[in-house]
């Protein structure tokens, strides 16, 4: 029997289902313990359990899925897009994760995005009847205009955000406190945005909004007018204020300040750091005790 037929074999086996609970849950306790992901905020966790169950055990439940057909279907767009993400997050891993799988086992559960998307494209293909791919569009739509707003969103706090943590914390004034401010101001010691060899020491919260915002606006501004991307008190092109692949330390200390200015009631440290592998470096950092005893 040939490689092409075992795997879809599998594919259509009632097997496979306990293999998706088994790796999903190896994926998500090697989160815990070492990082790629950290901790996602409550957003993205209601997300991730809501999309992926149809995914998971719809080889228990494909010949009772028309009553659900419509939602499973946008569930499955949902879950696709979340892949994706993820898949592109990682970025070089997607290489690295292979060899390192030889010297460290647990990297082969960087594929498992890769495993589940493949499934979704197996069923759309092979299982097209049973899915309603109207739906699925219109989840996949769903998502690339959800992503166009929030990068808008971020790109609309450029000026005001950039300006206090280049210039002067007391330009904080000139920030509009919103969702999108907030996390944009905790990018790179609050919120994690890449993976940990270049985010700095681990950021323990993932909020896939603000990657997605800031990815959008690294590629977009290089196309428009640099003048309009350039800090007032710095000659700072915009493709330097976001340094996904460029962050060189610890915490940002000024990025603290001009937090706590415009969100004062807002913890900095988290309970939770990103791995508890390296949650050490992360609760015991200086820099905490410098700025948590001052509110004390």
């Amino acid at each position: 029997m040939s490689f092409r037929q075992r795997l879809s074999d599998l594919f259509h086996s009632r097997w496979l289902v306990l293999v998706n609970i088994l790796l999903a849950g190896a994926a998500v306790l090697a989160n815990h313990y070492f990082q790629f992901f950290c901790r996602p905020v409550t957003w993205a966790s209601v997300a991730l359990i809501l999309s992926f169950p149809p995914v998971l055990f719809f080889n228990l439940y494909r010949e009772r899925i028309q009553k659900v057909r419509g939602l499973v279907s946008f569930l499955f767009g949902c879950a696709a897009c979340i892949c994706l993400y993820c898949i592109l997050f990682i970025w070089e891993w997607n290489i690295w994760a292979l060899p390192v799988t030889l010297i460290r086992p647990v990297a082969i559960l960087a594929y498992v995005p890769h495993f589940f998307l493949m499934q979704i494209i197996v069923i759309l293909i092979s299982r097209r009847r049973l899915l309603h791919l109207t739906y699925f569009k219109v989840a996949l739509v769903t998502g690339v205009l959800v992503t166009v707003d929030l990068a808008a969103w971020f790109n609309s706090n450029v000026r005001s955000v950039s300006y206090a943590l280049r210039c002067t914390p007391e330009a904080s004034s000139s920030i509009m406190p919103s969702y999108m401010t907030e996390r944009m101001l905790g990018m790179h010691w609050k919120y994690h945005m890449s993976f940990c060899a270049y985010d700095g020491w681990r950021p323990p919260l993932h909020d896939p909004a603000l990657v997605v915002a800031a990815w959008m606006n690294i590629l977009v501004a290089p196309l428009l007018d640099e003048k309009d991307y350039v800090v007032p008190c710095k000659n700072v092109p915009w493709n330097d204020f976001v340094p996904v692949h460029k962050y060189d330390g610890h915490g940002n200390e000024k990025a603290i300040i001009v937090y706590k200015q415009v969100f004062p009631g807002r913890p900095i440290r988290e309970d939770c750091s990103c791995a508890a592998e390296e949650s050490s470096t992360y609760q015991n950092d200086p820099l905490w005790r410098r700025h948590i005893s001052r509110e004390r």
